[in-house]
């Protein structure tokens, strides 16, 4: 009885995982990003560029398998470093909304709005604390500075993840990274520092730390990732708090071990596992109350706590339009002055936001949601209100700013490349959705998590899933093995079809 209700659960969140990410697939193939107009050459020679990395490490064509493949592997990556380095000195600008506010309190702190901002948006309190003490440490509030603190955030999280294959499908970790390369240089948001990319590694020290709670056998092993875990999650959570979904997924695999191995029946394992659960709900405890105080006690900006924003208005907003943001009941949030209206109101403009949709209404309006929140190959550049600060002082016509600018030549190549690059990864975990493990279904169950926490609320853009791209990197590289066979030998085919020999 006991394993047919766990595999009656695990189909259903196979079921479920299946239902949703079916909805990122097509959406993603579907994308306006895919379409040709205004796509050039360059976007061919890029391909081309790409699958012949591809070719040179991953397969026995060129190089093979080995030392030499290793030392390209990791030149490729570590040139793709400096690609990013040379692309924010380049072109650094002033950018706007959240990340803007965040960079412009580091300056001008008695800014009546910025004052404003803040007393609403409690939540990003701690990444201010951050970015303040990293320009008194380094002494620099420049922008190009906290560029570089996003791609040491963004690389730091692939490495991490790299070290996570090696624990969980020792085999894939080479394949992963290659996926990383390719998506680091695609990935234009490391030029906007903020919660987004700076929680990429924390996330992925949280997977890290979950691969090895299970799959440590020594009970002193399992303590140190346990408490790693904790740790990520809190940081998780004063950083950017959904970014902590992934340890509710974790939890619950904990738990499915307990059901299927039976742990209560060992006395001795189920002590140790008590002590540990112990150990951990006291170090979030107190480690929450620790960080809480600091936030408290902070003096970089003058915040007024009652006029912080309440969750539901977030719920609200998910509801409206096409489920983002809702500059009407911004507006409204910052002119109610006490916390019970804010949440009156809210309240009120939910309900009537379902009652309007009703039933299929709603349920098709979340369908059309999954879509705009994870189709996007770009996580929605360019699309967040007020992108550029300064958008007189961004020269669309010089270098990097081609690519990535409004009134670029070539932000069509670049969407369209970003696009490629997200349908073939989203493809990959399609491709091996018939390997489930432990480990597949812990990623799952933080996607589902994540989709979910998007859907019910302000979503609307794919920007939100930046957040959560190490589970989708781990997934598809926990599976990558089946994709790059099915891959392999369609490239052998193909060559036997245009010079008459198959490849060895």
């Amino acid at each position: 009885m006991r394993q047919k209700i766990l595999t009656g659960v695990d189909r259903s969140v196979l079921v479920l995982f299946s239902l949703l990410f079916g909805i990122t697939v097509i959406s993603a193939g579907l994308s306006v990003n895919l379409k040709l107009t205004d796509v050039t050459l360059w976007s061919v020679g890029v391909l081309l560029i790409g699958g012949g990395s591809y070719v040179l490490t991953q397969t026995n064509l060129w190089l093979s398998p080995g030392a030499r493949q290793l030392v390209v592997s990791w030149s490729l990556f570590i040139a793709a470093i400096v690609g990013q380095a040379v692309v924010a000195y380049q072109f650094h600008p002033a950018i706007g909304f959240d990340a803007g506010a965040v960079h412009d309190a580091l300056r001008h702190a008695d800014d009546i709005n910025l004052i404003g901002y803040f007393s609403q948006n409690i939540n990003n309190l701690p990444i201010l604390m951050l970015f303040d003490s990293l320009a008194g440490l380094f002494q620099t509030k420049s922008w190009f500075f906290f560029d570089v603190v996003s791609i040491v955030c963004v690389d730091l999280a692939l490495l991490i993840n790299v070290g996570t294959m090696t624990l969980v499908q020792r085999d894939n970790w080479r394949r992963l990274l290659w996926l990383e390369t390719v998506f680091m240089t695609v990935f234009p948001w490391i030029l906007v520092p903020y919660t987004d990319t700076v929680v990429m590694p924390v996330v992925a020290l949280l997977l890290l730390a979950a691969a090895g709670l299970l799959n440590s056998r020594r009970w002193s092993l399992r303590a140190i990732w346990a408490l790693a875990l904790v740790l990520a999650g809190v940081l998780a959570y004063f950083i950017k708090p959904s970014a902590m979904i992934p340890a509710i997924a974790v939890v619950l695999m904990i738990m499915r071990r307990i059901v299927q191995t039976q742990l209560w029946r060992d006395w001795r394992k189920m002590g140790q596992g008590l002590l540990l659960a112990i150990v951990c709900v006291a170090t979030v405890v107190g480690t929450v109350q620790w960080g809480q105080h600091q936030i408290d006690q902070q003096t970089i900006i003058r915040v007024n706590k009652g006029l912080a924003i309440p969750p539901i208005h977030f719920m609200s907003m998910g509801v409206a339009g096409d489920g983002g943001y809702n500059e009407r009941d911004a507006l409204k949030m910052a002119t109610l002055p006490k916390r019970t209206d804010k949440v009156a109101y809210s309240k009120a403009q939910l309900l009537k936001r379902l009652r309007q949709r009703g039933v299929l209404g709603y349920v098709a309006f979340l369908v059309r949601k999954q879509g705009l929140n994870t189709a996007d190959g770009s996580f929605a550049w360019l699309r967040e209100g007020h992108f550029f600060a300064n958008p007189n002082d961004v020269q669309p016509w010089r270098g990097v700013a081609a690519w990535l600018t409004p009134s670029g030549r070539h932000l069509k190549d670049f969407q369209f490349l970003a696009q490629i690059w997200w349908l073939f990864l989203l493809l990959i975990i399609c491709v091996g959705l018939r390997r489930q493990t432990d480990w597949q279904r812990l990623l799952q169950l933080g996607l589902i998590g994540a989709f979910m926490y998007l859907l019910l609320f302000e979503g609307g853009r794919s920007r939100y899933v930046i957040q959560f791209l190490p589970l989708f990197f781990l997934l598809a590289g926990s599976t990558a093995d089946i994709a790059w066979q099915a891959l392999n030998r369609l490239g052998q085919q193909s060559v036997w079809l245009f010079f008459g020999k198959e490849t060895k």
